[in-house]
């Protein structure tokens, strides 16, 4: 799936950036593939990416499994909506943030008229 439409880069680099050659930041990713760099609409998906490679790294170690961090769509996507939708909530909070919409059809709370 692609992540970063202004680089074309994919879920499967992110994690085996993350998982095999050590890639801890959005801002490392920048470096690496250019991620984040233009709109800045992946930042969040990359970060969501990351935190779920690294959580699963840490599960397999302490399972002591040796394989690479593969991660489910289903997941991944599901944790990618959520970290859109709570930084969309505090970006229209006043905090001089720009407002990200929430991917979910639902109707946003926040009382901005967002779709």
């Amino acid at each position: 799936m692609i992540i970063c439409n202004c680089a074309a880069v994919g879920h499967a680099a992110i994690c085996k950036a993350v998982d095999e050659e050590g890639v801890r930041t959005v801002k490392q990713l920048q470096d690496k593939f250019g991620v984040a760099n233009q709109c800045r609409k992946c930042a969040i998906a990359a970060k969501t990416i990351i935190t779920l490679v690294l959580a699963a790294k840490a599960a397999n170690k302490k399972a002591g499994i040796e394989a690479p961090v593969q991660l489910d769509i289903k997941t991944m996507l599901e944790a990618m909506a959520a970290a859109e939708k709570t930084k969309h909530f505090a970006a229209g909070r006043g905090k001089g943030l720009r407002k990200i919409r929430a991917s979910s059809t639902s109707a946003c709370r926040c009382g901005k008229g967002c779709r």
